[in-house]
């Protein structure tokens, strides 16, 4: 996960100061890929997900896990962009409403207006792991409305 180094609040705008990663984000890496040996994908899931964890460890849900949203600095992938993030004291029980997030990493719950619980982080992470096999999107071909 980026580290934060100081968070400010005004009237109107919450600012993030955090840890500049130069080497942009996951989804530029893939473009730039053309290919991506299982090892490689292996250690991008393993950094991805023991950021997922360090969430979870700290009750929150992050709601737009997507490709953009992992920050890459010297090959270390980073849980970034938590605008749409959320703290919830019980992950089991704490049901949301708010269609948030980027509907190409959607979960279907979200996409259909239905509730939904913290799982729909484990949706958007199976989304771009697939994406890290393909090299492309899940569904490159779909025009989602909502």
């Amino acid at each position: 996960m980026l580290f934060v180094y100081y968070t400010l609040e005004s009237q109107n705008n919450y600012y993030i100061i955090q840890e500049y990663c130069k080497d942009r984000d996951l989804g530029i890496y893939l473009k730039k890929q053309q290919y991506l040996t299982e090892v490689g994908a292996i250690r991008i899931l393993t950094d991805i997900l023991n950021g997922f964890i360090e969430l979870l460890q700290q009750g929150i849900i992050h709601r737009d896990l997507k490709p953009a949203n992992i920050l890459v600095h010297q090959n270390t992938f980073k849980l970034g962009d938590f605008s749409f993030a959320k703290c919830k004291s019980n992950f089991q029980r704490d049901i949301m409403e708010s269609v948030v997030g980027t509907p190409l990493y959607m979960a279907p719950q979200i996409l259909m207006r239905e509730t939904y619980t913290s799982k729909c982080d484990i949706w958007q992470s199976d989304a771009y792991s697939e994406e890290l096999h393909r090299l492309r999107t899940l569904y490159p071909n779909y025009l989602i409305l909502y």
